[in-house]
């Protein structure tokens, strides 16, 4: 007899996020551990470029109006399709001052 576990509620809900990730425009009050799991999994699709990474560290323009969940840290395990300059611009938009953010 096999048996099959349950996915759990957020493991659902960060599948349909990355399944529909190309419709999404800001994640506003998804936290850090969230953000990893969907990293993680676009890394996982090859689909992990400059405009999702944004959106993970909450710097896009949606996420300045609506606010970006207070993003601490941000996982990326596999960067090779983020460009350097999309990199540079989603670093100094998370460093800025009073951002709350600090480089380790």
């Amino acid at each position: 007899s096999t048996t099959s576990a349950v996915p759990s509620l957020s493991s659902l809900c960060v599948d349909f996020l990355v399944a529909n990730f190309d419709c999404i425009e800001s994640l506003g009050g998804v936290d850090s551990q969230a953000r990893n799991q969907i990293s993680r999994s676009l890394v996982d699709k090859n689909v992990l470029d400059d405009s999702a990474v944004a959106i993970l560290a909450g710097t896009n323009i949606m996420d300045e109006y609506y606010g970006s969940g207070g993003v601490t840290s941000l996982e990326i395990p596999d960067g090779s399709n983020v460009t350097a300059p999309g990199l540079k611009k989603i670093i100094t938009t998370m460093f800025r001052p009073h951002s709350g953010v600090h480089a380790v």
